[in-house]
Formats: structure tokens, C-alpha cells, sequence
């Protein structure tokens, strides 16, 4: 369950400490955290209070306690290309417009990391990985509406960048 790459930070409450929350006191060493990333932490037995595991993120702590915990490596920037069908509305060398699904997520997110409409695209035309970052490739513009909208991307930045600026300026014609 520990990962090679796992850090680990321990401390020991001292007596000025007595009473705080566990969160908001590893909040403050631990300042690239956030109380919810923290809470995640204690909910999966990550963080430990004189070697048992702190079941509340809310505990209030004593002082002498020494807290442990073990934080996991973020997830892997790059995306992982999947075979996932598309509909196809437009291709050509620069633009990529799809019939997006309902219930399908556009890119990854805290609840969706896979069977994303970014990861199809991927798979389908890879020379979009280097347009938008690792996570979001191809930069979908956010369209208002139902979500059974087109979606447009395109496979280089100019394009790109081309479809966001007519966007901005509302010259992009969609149909509602």
C-alpha cells in the first residue's frame, strides 16, 4: 500500500497545540495541502496519531502526540489515450468537432480520471497531445447549454487558438 515515492512528515503536538483540529494543525505544515486533500488522507488511514490511525479529521489533539503522515505522489500528469467510439462531425488537418454523448466528461477531474471525451480524442488523433497541457490536450473550448453540444478542438495551438478567439468574439456560429 506504501508507495515508494510516498512522503512522509512527522511531528509532535506541543503544549501551545493542545486542543487545535488535527486538519488545521497539519494544514499549517503542510501548506501545498488542503484541509479536504487532508481530510481524504485521515479518511484512508494515511494519517496517524500515536501510531493508531486518526479517525476524524476533526480530532482535536493533545499535547506529546505525535502525528504521522504518509502522503501518496499525485496522480501521473499524461494522459492515457482510450479506445472510446466518437462521432465524428468534422476532421480535417486543423479542426476536430465531435457529437458529444450526454453523461460522458469532457476532461478528467477529481470525479472522472478515465473514459473521458479528451482520452478518446486522444486515441483517435494523437498529435493533439501537445496542444492544451497533459491533462486537458486539445483545449475543448466550455460550450453554455445542454451538453449534447459539438465540441470543437483542433490538432495545433494556431488552430487552437483561432477557435477561442472567434469564440470569445461570438463570430463562431453553433446552433442552439
Amino acid at each position: 500500500m506504501t508507495s515508494a515515492a510516498a512522503r512522509r512528515v512527522a511531528a509532535t503536538v506541543a503544549s501551545a497545540e493542545a486542543g487545535r483540529r488535527l486538519d488545521l494543525w497539519l494544514a499549517e505544515r503542510l501548506p501545498d495541502l488542503s484541509r479536504t486533500r487532508i481530510k481524504a488522507l485521515v479518511d484512508a488511514g494515511r494519517i496517524r496519531v500515536d501510531d493508531a490511525p486518526a479517525l476524524k479529521a476533526s480530532r482535536r489533539l493533545r499535547p506529546g502526540e505525535r502525528v504521522e503522515a504518509e502522503i501518496p505522489p499525485p496522480p501521473p500528469e499524461d494522459m492515457v489515450p482510450e479506445a472510446i467510439p466518437l462521432a465524428i462531425a468534422f476532421e480535417d488537418d486543423e479542426v476536430l468537432v465531435l457529437d458529444k454523448p450526454a453523461g460522458i466528461v469532457t476532461h478528467p477531474g477529481a470525479g472522472a480520471r478515465t473514459g473521458t471525451l479528451a482520452a478518446a480524442a486522444l486515441a483517435h488523433a494523437p498529435g493533439i497531445a501537445g496542444v492544451g497541457g497533459p491533462r486537458r490536450p486539445a483545449r475543448w473550448p466550455r460550450r453554455p447549454g445542454p451538453t449534447t453540444r459539438s465540441p470543437r478542438s483542433s490538432s495545433d495551438a494556431p488552430s487552437c487558438d483561432g477557435i477561442s478567439a472567434s469564440r470569445m468574439a461570438r463570430s463562431a456560429r453553433t446552433k442552439a
